[in-house]
């Protein structure tokens, strides 16, 4: 079973170190997108985030994204000139490779949307 994952970035270099930093999983229809001004001016963004709330009680385990925790934007994360993220970066991911996928994308800042 796949898991889809959808990750905004504030710049195309950055989704590039992503999709670099990727290389170690087995990740497949990886794709990146540039968004519209109008799209990224539209939505709410928040950090991306694996919690351990909600895992399966092991240490290091992860639950999902946000489960339980609180929602908090820093005011500043989108301000001046990198005031939105400017791509959505795309995947499917095997089950077996989510929780290794989950602690790449931690180590980049990364945003969800919040609908």
């Amino acid at each position: 079973m796949t898991r889809s994952v959808e990750v905004y970035l504030k710049s195309e270099n950055d989704a590039e170190s992503v999709r670099a930093s990727l290389q170690t999983a087995k990740v497949k229809n990886l794709v990146i997108d540039e968004m519209g001004e109008e799209e990224s001016n539209t939505r709410m963004f928040t950090p991306f985030f694996p919690t351990n709330i909600g895992g399966s009680g092991m240490p290091g385990s992860v639950g999902p994204i946000g489960a339980n925790a609180p929602i908090v934007v820093d005011e500043d994360v989108f301000q001046g000139e990198d005031a939105n993220p400017t791509h959505l970066l795309k995947l499917e991911v095997e089950e077996s490779e989510y929780d290794h996928v989950l602690s790449i994308l931690q180590n980049h800042e990364c945003y969800t949307s919040v609908q």
